[in-house]
């Protein structure tokens, strides 16, 4: 999964094609699953139309049965993503509310409120940052702050994003994505909508360093903090004697934990973006 992911964020439509064809034949709940998660997280409001294939082509067998079946459905997709814009606005502000430090107040106090409190906070077009932790609750999607036992109605949080005048097409995606993931991304997408600019946004390629194939024939850009063979990379380049591990000895404590993290973190910030923008693009 993660050689799929890299892959169309880099789109690189042979490695995506290939990574999804593998993923196909081992686990396709999976690879579908996965497909609705990839494109809110990485492709998002910067390509709706893209985002609109993906909900359809994972609505079930019967749809896929109709253009062709699961494999040529699967491939048509992941090239046509791998072509999409990207924008992951939606991760960076689940990223902001359940981690920044300057949030951790306004955390505990909506996490104390019912659920009417934050029905209103989503429904009043309040402040965008509170909104979304408000919506992350009602939801009751799995994430760091959520409470156990707290009331939830993903029904109710839906309808009340149409009733503050969110694009009703962005909504329903919204929509589609959480019923398809259970996953906080699809949640957010509506809600960050609102913050999104007019216009249309400059969009520039960036500059990779060189690919390194590795034996397997799979570009080791795949091997990421979350697979178990970058785990292990990152937790052996910590050991050396490098500039990097100095730059986090010095801004972190002698934990490994934290310095893993913000290792793995750099590397994911740095393999964001290909042919890609830095925010909603029009």
């Amino acid at each position: 999964m993660s050689a799929l992911q890299k892959a169309i964020r880099r789109g690189e439509a042979d490695l995506a094609t290939r990574a999804a064809a593998t993923l196909l034949r081992a686990d396709p709940a999976k690879l579908w699953r996965r497909l609705a998660g990839i494109v809110v997280e990485d492709i998002g409001l910067a390509d709706l139309e893209c985002v609109k294939l993906v909900m359809a082509a994972t609505a079930g067998k019967n749809f896929r049965r109709e253009f062709g079946g699961e494999h040529r459905v699967a491939i048509l997709v992941v090239a046509r993503m791998c072509e999409a814009k990207r924008c992951r606005a939606a991760d960076d502000l689940f990223i902001s509310v359940s981690y920044h430090h300057e949030l951790k107040a306004l955390r505990g106090d909506i996490a104390r409120e019912t659920l009417t409190e934050h029905l209103s906070r989503v429904e009043g077009r309040g402040a965008l940052l509170g909104a979304s932790l408000a919506a992350l609750h009602v939801s009751g999607t799995r994430w760091n702050g959520q409470v156990a036992g707290a009331a939830i109605n993903p029904k109710a949080l839906f309808a009340a994003m149409r009733s503050a005048g969110i694009d009703y097409d962005i909504v329903v995606l919204g929509e589609q994505g959480w019923k398809r993931t259970r996953e906080a991304l699809p949640i957010l997408l509506p809600l960050v909508s609102r913050a999104r600019p007019a216009g249309v946004l400059p969009v520039a390629d960036d500059e990779f360093p060189p690919v390194i194939i590795a034996r397997n024939g799979v570009p080791t850009y795949w091997l990421d903090g979350f697979s178990y063979e970058g785990k292990a990379a990152l937790a052996r380049f910590l050991r050396r004697n490098t500039t990097s591990n100095a730059g986090f000895a010095s801004m972190l404590p002698l934990s490994a934990v934290p310095r893993f993290c913000m290792a793995r973190s750099s590397v994911l910030r740095a393999d964001w973006f290909g042919d890609g923008s830095s925010g909603p693009a029009q």
